[in-house]
């Protein structure tokens, strides 16, 4: 009888991942080594850089589809679904390709370096400062809040919010209990094609945008925001990017694609306005990436908000003012 072909795992490392994938047998494929799988792992923090969902088996995927090209910038990572669909021949695997699945694999990498920078960032709680301590206790409190959310049940969801709005609304907290909402807010964010309603969405969106420290968005600001203020900006725009993403890619919903965009705008107008560029090109880069996955689902509609929220965040007085598209 002839023997079985072999099933090897996609690497040795069995402690470099957990619930990778296997693939068959291949000479020509060359074994990732273990310290690069370890790097880049990290640098995704053990998620798919596609569907951001926590959790979930994950494999390496080489972006050329090279298996013996194990270089940093050829390697992603991916869940078993969203690996199945790009490495499908099939046109289940269309609208992914190598040069979209590296945009979603740098981005989501600066969105887990972001979130590493805010942790390291919040100032720690100072003995015998009343205001600090009482931040200290919001935050705890506002987490508590987060764990009895079930993602499962939008319902349940949509209580915890109103429980959790306050809280950035009030003058009594600073930077470090806004970091701590934001935060949840994203993990709410990339559940969006989970059947997201619009409410939940909308909800989301105000929540971000008081949590951002803007106190206007007509005329440049008296003091330019520092670093913990500007890594509140980055999980705002990484917010307000998951929904828009998920609306048009998944879910075909304009109404949670506006409040993804309304937020996105939020945030390039405070940037255009304060001549803050390096803020101002990545949320020009996130209007850019929704732009091609509308142009990938052909919809003229969400075509048309999203050119329309991005010029109208950088119109200035006396600029020509966009179009505004109608509501279907």
């Amino acid at each position: 009888m002839k023997k079985a072909k072999e099933w090897q795992p996609a690497y040795t490392s069995r402690n470099a991942t957990r619930g990778a994938g296997f693939i068959k047998n291949d000479k020509k494929r060359k074994t990732i080594p273990e310290e690069l799988a370890a790097d880049v792992l990290y640098e995704s923090d053990r998620t798919c850089c596609v569907c951001h969902t926590p959790n979930l088996a994950v494999q390496i995927h080489h972006i050329d589809g090279d298996h013996s090209h194990n270089v940093p910038h050829n390697l992603a990572i991916l869940c078993l679904e969203d690996h199945a669909r790009v490495s499908s021949k099939s046109t289940m695997g269309k609208g992914i390709s190598p040069a979209l699945l590296t945009k979603y694999r740098d981005e989501w990498c600066q969105v887990v370096r972001n979130r590493r920078e805010a942790l390291v960032a919040k100032p720690t709680v100072v003995a015998g400062s009343p205001d600090a301590y009482l931040e200290a206790l919001a935050c705890h409190e506002v987490r508590k809040i987060s764990f009895r959310m079930d993602f499962r049940d939008w319902a349940s969801v949509e209580e915890c919010l109103d429980e959790i709005e306050p809280y950035p609304a009030s003058w009594h907290y600073g930077d470090q209990l806004r970091s701590e909402v934001l935060d949840i807010l994203y993990s709410l964010a990339c559940s969006t094609r989970h059947e997201m309603p619009e409410r939940v969405a909308n909800q989301i969106e105000s929540i971000a945008s008081v949590a951002l420290p803007i106190a206007s968005l007509v005329a440049p600001a008296h003091k330019l925001p520092n670093e913990e203020q500007m890594v509140i900006f980055r999980s705002a725009l990484s917010i307000g990017f998951s929904l828009a993403h998920d609306a048009v890619k998944y879910l075909k919903n304009h109404d949670v694609l506006f409040a993804g965009t309304h937020l996105l705008r939020k945030v390039l107008r405070y940037a255009h306005l304060n001549k803050l560029e390096d803020l101002k090109k990545e949320s020009l880069g996130r209007f850019d990436h929704l732009l091609e996955v509308a142009g990938h689902a052909n919809d003229a509609h969400a075509t048309e908000w999203i050119v329309f929220d991005r010029d109208d965040a950088l119109a200035l007085d006396g600029d020509p003012l966009p179009k505004m598209p109608g509501r279907r």
